[in-house]
This record gives structure tokens, sequence and C-alpha cells, in this order.
């Protein structure tokens, strides 16, 4: 069997930064996911009532 080794650059000096630069893209992506999640618990408490109400006229649920 042949062992293989991993080699990420041949020069290091290129990697200079790069952790840095995915952890700021790590943070813009959780940033961006939490923006999606806000705006739709948001929509979901705004939309709620209007469902409530259909269903109410059709029946499926009960009033309360």
């Amino acid at each position: 069997m042949v062992e293989h080794k991993c080699i990420l650059s041949e020069k290091p000096d290129a990697l200079d930064g790069a952790l840095e630069w995915l952890q700021a893209e790590i943070k813009k992506m959780e940033s961006v996911n939490d923006s999606k999640k806000r705006v739709t618990d948001e929509l979901r408490a705004d939309i709620r009532p209007f469902v409530q109400k259909v269903a109410e006229k059709r029946g499926l649920v009960s009033n309360r």
C-alpha cells in the first residue's frame, strides 16, 4: 500500500489569512441565516391570524 500525504500548498505563505477569511465567511452565512429565520418568524406571526380566520370559516378549528 502506498502512503499518501496531504499537501495543502507548496507555498505555505499562500495560506496566510485563509483561516481568518474562512471564519469571516462562516460568520456572514450565520448572519444571513439568522436574518432569514427572523423574517420567517415575523411573517409566520403576521399571517397566523388570517390563517386561523380561514380555518374557522371552513370549520377546521373551533372558535376560541
